[in-house]
């Protein structure tokens, strides 16, 4: 049996871990809501060809601030309350998770093969690149060396 200072100590991981898990899904809901808002405001205007991209950014982080003071039901702190807006103008306007990778020089390819499986391949060697293929393909058992219209060699 297990004393009494050990049951203690579990019932506050227990504790510590479903807390973290309630404000995990409280920011997943908080993101939702936020992102449907932005666009449900901005509507057209995000295609607006008119417009800068500086100034639809600008007008997007300006409805996301508006929005997440009108929400009551989650505290953040600034550096997650700067993360959320970034996240969340970085799918209305761009491409989402992947856009810090886009936007790395480094990075010369980004491969999504699903939600949860992104690769990308950094430097410009040829050798590399291929390289990477071949073992990104691996697991799948695909040919990346052959071309339409060409026979393998």
């Amino acid at each position: 049996m297990s004393s009494l200072a050990d049951r203690v100590a579990a019932a506050r991981r227990n504790e510590l871990s479903s807390v973290s898990t309630n404000r995990n899904e409280a920011l997943t809901d908080l993101r939702g809501r936020l992102h449907f808002k932005v666009v449900e405001e901005l509507g057209p205007t995000l295609y607006d060809r008119q417009m800068s991209d500086a100034e639809l950014r600008l007008r997007v982080m300006e409805m996301l601030e508006w929005a997440i003071d009108q929400e009551q039901g989650v505290p953040l702190t600034m550096s997650d309350r700067r993360q959320l807006l970034n996240e969340i103008a970085s799918d209305v306007l761009g491409y989402g998770p992947i856009d810090p990778l886009l936007n790395d020089p480094e990075v010369t390819e980004v491969m999504v093969n699903g939600p949860y499986d992104i690769r990308r391949a950094e430097g410009q060697d040829r050798q590399d690149r291929r390289s990477l293929r071949r073992r990104c393909a691996s697991p799948t058992d695909h040919r990346q060396d052959r071309r339409p219209g060409r026979s393998p060699s």
